[in-house]
């Protein structure tokens, strides 16, 4: 493991925000499918997260908490659709654009690896309500006869 790579795990695991020990991160990190603990410690999954901060001028201080919460998601910890409202906790402006780049860049090309790790309603984005989707009520009124 390079040096990048090993700053980039210790980055995850030291994070006091989720109150995740050492002993616990690793252990998930090993129990973790090959192909996920190597996008975890990829060069280009940190390039990704680099390249969604500066698209969105994360502060430089910020940057280690991306990559921890983005670490979380990969890990199992946090599931994709809380990623905006904990990058936003942490004080990070731009947290649902963030949020979005990210899982525009890392997660959904790993959706299969991610699936097992969530269940399904973990791995949707909330629905928008819209004047379409919402439940027409019924009438109330006392007058009308039902149908039968």
């Amino acid at each position: 493991m390079s040096t990048f790579h090993s700053a980039f795990f210790f980055c995850i695991i030291k994070e006091k925000h989720m109150q995740i020990d050492k002993k616990r991160a690793r252990e998930k990190f090993d129990s973790l499918p090959k192909e996920l603990r190597g996008l975890i410690l990829s060069e280009e999954t940190a390039n990704e997260i680099a390249k969604v901060c500066t698209q969105n001028q994360v502060k430089t201080e910020h940057l280690s908490e991306i990559g921890s919460l983005t670490g979380y998601v990969l890990m199992g910890f946090l599931p994709p659709d809380k990623l905006a409202k904990s990058i936003a906790e942490k004080g990070i402006e731009k947290g649902e654009e963030i949020a979005a780049g990210l899982d525009q860049a890392i997660f959904q090309p790993a959706k299969d690896l991610l699936s097992p790790l969530y269940k399904p309603s973990d791995m949707i984005k909330e629905e928008k309500t819209t004047q379409e989707n919402v439940p027409k009520k019924e009438s109330s009124d006392p007058y009308r006869e039902t149908a039968s």
